[in-house]
């Protein structure tokens, strides 16, 4: 039987399998707004509460200070790995491959964290052209060993109806509290994907 998220209790340590056998936890702290030193400060601060999980987005323009301050953190904490901090970012906007593609290069050398767990597609905007174009270089990224798990943000049924059938393999769809839209979230289950509550 199948257990509601609401059945659940969460806590900082708690993961989410996805369907393509890895997983990723249920709380990441969001570095949104946050100027460099803000984000590292925040960054540093949840790690100590707990948090193994932060997001971020090119578009924040902290994803520097927030590798930085993760991989300061493990310094401190030789107990834990790289591996055990799950990344988070994001693409700026959809685009053709290869500005795509230069663009996720950028962010895993921009963090410095050696490889990103999670990279999404920020938004659908730009065109259904673009949208498979920049998923392109997403999937390249992950068999070059750049991104672990991919998938996409903001993203409403028309663009998951969309989308190619492979992103059922590590889709995430992002919610928040208080937006919730209960036809992507029944799109979401036939498609296998999991949602990442902000």
């Amino acid at each position: 039987m199948q257990r509601k998220m609401a059945d659940q209790a969460i806590t900082l340590a708690s993961r989410i399998k996805l369907n393509n056998g890895l997983s990723m936890p249920h709380i990441h702290l969001g570095v949104y707004l946050m100027s460099g030193s803000e984000a590292t400060n925040a960054v540093k601060h949840a790690l100590d509460a707990g948090y193994r999980a932060v997001d971020s987005a090119q578009m924040y323009r902290n994803e520097k200070q927030v590798g930085t301050a993760i991989t300061e953190w493990l310094k401190g904490h030789p107990e834990l790995k790289r591996e055990d901090i799950h990344y988070t970012t994001k693409l700026a906007s959809n685009s053709d491959y290869n500005t795509a593609r230069k663009s996720i290069t950028k962010s895993v050398k921009e963090c410095g964290l050696g490889y990103i767990d999670l990279f999404l597609l920020h938004s659908p905007y730009g065109g259904k052209r673009d949208r498979l174009e920049s998923w392109r270089a997403v999937e390249d990224a992950i068999d070059a060993g750049e991104v672990k798990i991919g998938g996409v943000s903001n993203f409403g049924e028309k663009h998951v109806r969309c989308s190619p059938s492979r992103w059922q393999i590590a889709g995430t769809i992002k919610l928040t509290a208080l937006i919730i839209d209960r036809r992507t979230l029944r799109l979401q289950s036939s498609h296998q994907t999991r949602s990442q509550p902000n």
